[in-house]
């Protein structure tokens, strides 16, 4: 029997969405069996995000190797958009994802900081943040994840690259900027003896609150209490593999100068690493595409080149 497409046609597991003329939806798998579903009970297309369901090693990784818990500080005019994209898509693969903002949203849902809006909080933010999950969540994961809301992490290669990394080491990982931190944007990664020193001995410092930017003042910090950033974040040709611009801006040479002037800067068709972790500055429509082209869509007859990594 004949099956159309629907335009909205997308696969979820081994099923794929069809709609048969006249008859409704019908659910096709590999084998060819099918099962049928009225077009009321379907979830409206705005809901159709597909999720694809991770290899059996990633899912080993997540229960033996490399435990993550993600966590992202969210503005609440964002809940909508950005900050849904991003709920909906990569996060869905972090062994554990709590987001932040300034005001509890249970809904959404978020744990609020009672920390005001505003680009000068957001160090305060980041503080508390991490003090949070030091006091709630330091036992049930090994490494801990900070990115933004604008940020599209490739949660596969991040357990890749973390894969023969010592939690128990005080390091952190990103991308360095100005040979003293990592960008917040292209998102950093602490340890639990990282997370353990900040926990412990931050509040006892006067430097861990209060700046002009987030990344630089937990950096500064994180400096200050013996953890050291880890600069082997690129692959085998020197290409980044946490990048604080979009794929892109970096295919099209589009750099400011205060990135060239903060981190080496490759641009180009090649300057790309295929095995990257995070791109930043993505909007919220082009993180649904990521999602889409990373999980979903197959090449008939290609076979991916191997590159050096």
């Amino acid at each position: 029997m004949k099956y159309d497409v629907h335009p909205m046609a997308v696969s979820v597991g081994d099923w794929f969405h069809f709609r048969r003329p006249g008859r409704g939806v019908c659910l096709l798998d590999h084998s060819g069996s099918t099962s049928h579903r009225q077009a009321k009970d379907r979830k409206k297309p705005k809901d159709l995000l597909v999720h694809a369901h991770p290899t059996e090693r990633v899912a080993v990784h997540r229960k033996t190797d490399v435990n993550i818990l993600c966590w992202i500080v969210v503005h609440p005019r964002n809940f909508a958009n950005r900050s849904m994209s991003v709920k909906r898509t990569w996060t869905r693969r972090c062994d554990t994802i709590l987001f932040f903002s300034s005001e509890t949203d249970p809904y959404f849902p978020t744990i609020g900081l009672n920390i005001p809006e505003g680009r000068d909080n957001l160090p305060a933010k980041s503080y508390a943040a991490l003090m949070y999950i030091y006091k709630h969540h330091y036992d049930q994961a090994d490494w801990f994840l900070k990115a933004d809301d604008d940020t599209y992490v490739i949660m596969e290669n991040l357990r890749h690259f973390l894969l023969n990394k010592n939690t128990t080491e005080p390091y952190y990982y990103g991308q360095v900027f100005r040979n003293s931190y990592n960008s917040g944007g292209a998102g950093y990664v602490l340890g639990r003896e990282a997370l353990r020193r900040f926990g412990e001995q931050a509040p006892n410092t006067g430097m861990c609150t209060h700046g002009l930017s987030e990344d630089v003042v937990i950096g500064q910090c994180l400096s200050f209490l013996g953890v050291m950033l880890w600069t082997g974040t690129e692959d085998t040709l020197g290409r980044p593999l946490f990048n604080w611009n979009n794929a892109y801006g970096s295919l099209n040479g589009d750099v400011p100068d205060w990135a060239r002037n903060s981190t080496p800067t490759m641009t180009g068709p090649h300057s790309v690493s295929n095995i990257a972790v995070s791109f930043h500055y993505v909007k919220h429509p082009d993180i649904q595409y990521f999602e889409f082209f990373l999980y979903n869509l197959s090449v008939h007859g290609f076979h991916r080149p191997v590159w050096p990594i």
